[in-house]
C-alpha cells in the first residue's frame, strides 16, 4: 500500500539528487468502532459487513502531530462509491473511480484537534484493501520542495477564486511543480485549455509542459475540504512554491536505483 508514497518520494529525491528515508512513514491506527458492522475476515485488510439496520460505519480516530502531513492508502476495491469518507464532519471526496491504490490528503487543519475518520459503508460489505495512514514532516518537504524553486512564475492577475499566470519553459520533459494540494474543486488551463493536473507526493499539484511560454489559470469552486476550506486564491499567490522538474533526470535517477 506505500507504493505510491514510495514512488512519490524517490521522484523527489531523485531530482534532487539525494537518497534516504522516505518522505512517509506508516502511523498505526487502533481498533476502529463498528457500528451496524462486524468483522467478516483475518488479516491485515479486513473486509466488513453490514449488520441489521444503518447507520454502517466504520470509525478509526488517531491524534495528530502538529507540523505533520497525514495522508491515506485506499486500495482499488475503495473505487465505486464502496464508501462515503467523513472526517471530523466534513466529507472527504473520492474520486467516483480508480484502478489502483490512491492517496487521499486527511492533514488536519487543527493539529490539536483529534480526528475521526468515518466510512460509511455503501453497498452490503467493504473490504479495506491497502487501507493505511501515513505521515511526513511538512518543513522537510517543503525545505526540499523550495530546492526545485524557479523564479520564472509570474502572477497578472487574480481574485478571490481565480489566479493567472505565466510561465517560460526552457527545455523539454519538464513539469510545472506547486505547493498547492489537489483538493476537489480545482480548475487548472494552460493556453485556456482545461487539462487533468497530476499529483506530487500524495497532495501537491503538478502539470506538464513543452518549451516555450505559457499561461495558466487557476479557478477552484468551492466547497473544499482539507487543506483547501483555509486556503485562499490571495494566500496562495504570495506563499505558493513553484519550480520545474526535468523529467528526464528523473528517469536517470530511477534506472541508476533499480
Amino acid at each position: 500500500s506505500e507504493t505510491p508514497l514510495a514512488n512519490q518520494s524517490l521522484i523527489l529525491q531523485s531530482a534532487l539528487g539525494k537518497s534516504g528515508n522516505p518522505y512517509f512513514t506508516p502511523t498505526a491506527l487502533e481498533a476502529p468502532q463498528l457500528t451496524g458492522v462486524r468483522r467478516v475476515s483475518t488479516g491485515s485488510a479486513p473486509t466488513y459487513a453490514k449488520v441489521g439496520h444503518g447507520p454502517h460505519d466504520v470509525t478509526y480516530r488517531f491524534k495528530p502531530i502538529p507540523g505533520k502531513i497525514y495522508v491515506l492508502t485506499l486500495g482499488s476495491q475503495f473505487a465505486d462509491h464502496l464508501v462515503t469518507l467523513n472526517q471530523n464532519g466534513q466529507t472527504v471526496t473520492l474520486p467516483d473511480s480508480f484502478n489502483d491504490t490512491i492517496t487521499v490528503n486527511v492533514t488536519p487543519r487543527n493539529p490539536k484537534v483529534e480526528q475521526v475518520l468515518r466510512f460509511r459503508l455503501n453497498k452490503k460489505d467493504a473490504w479495506f484493501e491497502n487501507f493505511d495512514l501515513y505521515q511526513a514532516d511538512a518543513k522537510q518537504v517543503i525545505h526540499d520542495l523550495k530546492k526545485l524553486q524557479t523564479g520564472s512564475w509570474h502572477v497578472i492577475q487574480h481574485t478571490a477564486t481565480t489566479v493567472e499566470a505565466t510561465i517560460n519553459i526552457l527545455h523539454d520533459h519538464q513539469m510545472l511543480q506547486t505547493m498547492i494540494p489537489t483538493t476537489p474543486g480545482w480548475h487548472v488551463k494552460v493556453d485556456n485549455r482545461p487539462v487533468t493536473v497530476k499529483k506530487s507526493l500524495g497532495i501537491f499539484m503538478a502539470m506538464p509542459l513543452k518549451p516555450g511560454q505559457h499561461v495558466i489559470t487557476m479557478r477552484y469552486v468551492p466547497p473544499l475540504s482539507g487543506w483547501g476550506a483555509v486556503i485562499t486564491v490571495t494566500g496562495l499567490c504570495l506563499t505558493a512554491c513553484w519550480y520545474v522538474v526535468d523529467k528526464r533526470r528523473f528517469s536517470r535517477h530511477l534506472v541508476s536505483r533499480r
